[in-house]
């Protein structure tokens, strides 16, 4: 879950360097002001220009990133490769290139792009952090109506884990198979929508359930012991787990399956 803040991240910071930063930096060397000039005996290693125009007379060892405008090469230049975003390259008949030129579109879509890109990846990660807001505030709600029983649901469930995630799984073959069978047979549609919610509260129900009983074991392992409730310590839990960078929507996957198994495997305790 946190392929969305590194995305958001990169991209904030690529826009920010891309017109605040590198602009800043190459106006005190632009001759004029618009224009990045490379005068015929000058030897330049890296040219970056963002929304100006680039001319070559001289020089350029390494390479020319251009952005926004068109880089010039005249005669007698040498460059070694080019990289034209939103521009175009104008190559006299004696400049050498030595290494390539790439141009990639001739408009402003590239910029439209990125900022699709990063409206996208904050769209992302405010819906990340709104899920994850709402999941805190269901378990530590629902693991405040059930104190008074906590204790004996977490001892119901403490020895079945693997029959939980099984049943959980087999939940889930079952949902997909029907909403497949839906789609061929929309009869089915009343079916698969009732089976929708049984299977979405169940789990939500075998969640809270799963976090009180990681509350009490995080609380029984603790040394000084705290007076925490178990559904704060289980509801941080979850969250922390949830939220570890690549594997985080496995393990939700994973208690999501014990979850739902959680509360039928209460009910049956109890026949």
């Amino acid at each position: 879950m946190k392929w969305n803040k590194s995305i958001v991240s990169i991209l904030i910071a690529l826009l920010f360097v891309s017109f605040i930063v590198l602009p800043h930096a190459l106006a005190a060397t632009t001759i004029p002001k618009q224009t990045i000039i490379v005068f015929s005996k000058e030897n330049v290693d890296t040219i970056v220009a963002v929304d100006r125009p680039v001319i070559v007379r001289g020089t350029v060892s390494n390479s020319i990133i251009a952005i926004g405008q068109d880089v010039t090469l005249a005669d007698g230049s040498h460059t070694g490769f080019i990289l034209a975003i939103g521009g175009q390259v104008h190559q006299s008949a004696t400049a050498e290139v030595t290494e390539g030129i790439l141009e990639v579109g001739t408009d402003h879509s590239i910029t439209m792009i990125l900022a699709l890109a990063a409206l996208l990846s904050l769209f992302l990660y405010a819906s990340h952090a709104l899920l994850s807001a709402l999941l805190m505030l269901v378990l530590l709600f629902g693991g405040w109506l059930i104190i008074k029983r906590d204790e004996t649901i977490s001892d119901q469930i403490s020895e079945h884990y693997a029959r939980m995630a099984l049943t959980g799984f087999i939940m889930t073959v079952i949902l997909a198979l029907l909403v497949g069978a839906s789609i061929l047979t929309p009869l089915l549609l009343p079916v698969s929508a009732i089976f929708l919610v049984l299977y979405l509260v169940s789990g939500t129900i075998g969640l809270i359930f799963v976090s009180n009983k990681l509350g009490r074991t995080i609380l029984r392992a603790m040394i000084p012991s705290t007076h925490f409730a178990p559904f704060v310590m289980g509801s941080l839990g979850i969250l922390l787990l949830t939220n570890i960078p690549f594997i985080g929507i496995l393990l939700f996957i994973l208690l999501w399956f014990i979850s739902l198994g959680a509360l039928w495997t209460t009910l049956w305790h109890k026949k």
